[in-house]
């Protein structure tokens, strides 16, 4: 098995294998969680990944990134919007 593990950035690391119980019920391997600090009744967000996989987030992942992103995308509006008026040839002062 190819080896993921990266121990030099925060990419993709091969954690573990687990198996779905006949409950639906996931064990998150112990490197896992001990990599992510997660402990019992700790809350998930689930979301399905690329070509069927899961990914497990926290939600402080949620909170981080999506502030983050929001401010990129106001940028990109923004240039989208400058853009916009170049091609329409109208000023700021136009609008």
């Amino acid at each position: 098995m190819r080896n993921l593990r990266h121990s030099h950035d925060h990419g993709p690391k091969f954690l573990g294998v687990t198996r779905v119980s006949d409950k639906g019920q996931v064990v998150i391997p112990a490197d896992a969680r001990t990599e992510l600090g997660l402990e019992a009744g700790d809350k998930l967000i689930v979301i399905s990944g690329p070509g069927g996989g899961l990914m497990f987030f926290k939600p402080e992942f949620f909170d981080k990134h999506l502030n983050f992103l929001t401010k990129r995308i106001e940028d990109f509006q923004k240039i989208n919007n400058d853009l916009s008026k170049e091609d329409t040839g109208e000023s700021e002062e136009e609008i």
